[in-house]
C-alpha cells in the first residue's frame, strides 16, 4: 500500500524511531497520518534530509498486536522517497480484501474486523476497526470468519505522551463472497474437505473446519 502526501512535521520518538506526519484531506477536512520508521529505514529519512512541506511517498505497512482483548495497530513506512513538485502523485491503492479471520466487539460502539494477510511470506493477523454506524452496519450483515470481504482503509492519528497512535478503520465494507465450498472434481479439494480444511486462494491460508 502507498502513502503520498506533504510533511507537515517530522517527530522523533527516540534515537531509533522518527514518524513522518503528513496532513491528508479526509473529505471537508483534514487529518493527520504519521507513519512510523525504524533502524534502517529511519536512517534512510534522515539521510534524505526530508523537510516539512516536502512531498515525500512510501510503502505503507500494518502490524497489529493482540492485547488485553484487542488489536492495536503499528503503522510504518518502509522504501521512503522524496517527491519533485512536479512528478505526477502516485495513485493510492487503499482497497483491502481477505478472508476474515475475526470479530471483535470491543465496546458498544466499537468493534474489529480482523483478516490474515501475508507479509514478508508470514500470515499475520491484520485488525481494522470500525466505528458507530460503520459498526453497526457491517454487524447486521451477518457476516462470520471465513467469509471474504473488500473495503477501503482510512487512517488518522492522535498524539498521545508524546507520540503519535494511528486508528487504521473502515466504513463501507463489501460482502464479496461466503467461505468458499470444496469442488469434487479436485482430488485435493476432496482431501482439504475430508480433513476439515479450507484453502484461501488468495494467501494460501489454511482454515481449519
Amino acid at each position: 500500500m502507498i502513502l503520498t502526501g506533504r510533511i507537515f512535521d517530522i517527530h522523533k520518538v527516540s534515537d531509533k524511531v522518527s514518524q513522518i506526519v503528513i496532513r491528508k484531506k479526509a473529505g471537508d477536512k483534514y487529518v493527520l497520518v504519521a507513519p512510523s520508521l525504524f533502524g534502517f529505514w529511519n536512517t534512510k529519512m534522515q539521510e534524505l534530509n526530508l523537510q516539512p512541506k516536502q512531498r515525500v511517498k512510501g510503502n505503507l505497512y500494518i502490524n497489529s498486536k493482540l492485547w488485553n482483548g484487542r488489536y492495536y495497530n503499528d503503522v510504518f513506512y518502509k522504501d521512503v522517497y522524496y517527491c519533485a513538485e512536479d512528478e505526477i502523485p502516485v495513485s493510492e491503492n487503499r482497497l483491502i480484501s481477505g478472508r476474515i479471520f475475526d470479530i471483535i466487539i470491543v465496546s458498544d460502539v466499537f468493534a474489529q474486523v480482523v483478516l490474515k494477510k501475508k507479509v514478508d511470506d508470514k500470515l499475520q493477523p491484520l485488525a481494522i476497526n470500525l466505528f458507530g454506524v460503520y459498526k453497526d452496519k457491517f454487524l447486521a450483515m451477518g457476516l462470520k470468519p471465513k467469509d471474504k470481504i473488500k473495503a477501503k482503509v482510512y487512517f488518522k492519528s492522535k498524539m498521545y505522551k508524546d507520540k503519535y497512535y494511528t486508528d487504521v478503520y473502515f466504513k463501507d465494507v463489501t460482502h464479496v463472497e461466503d467461505v468458499a465450498e470444496p469442488i469434487e472434481n479436485s482430488l485435493f479439494q476432496q482431501r482439504a474437505f475430508i480433513e476439515g480444511e479450507i484453502v484461501d486462494t488468495d494467501s494460501g491460508e489454511i482454515f481449519e473446519g
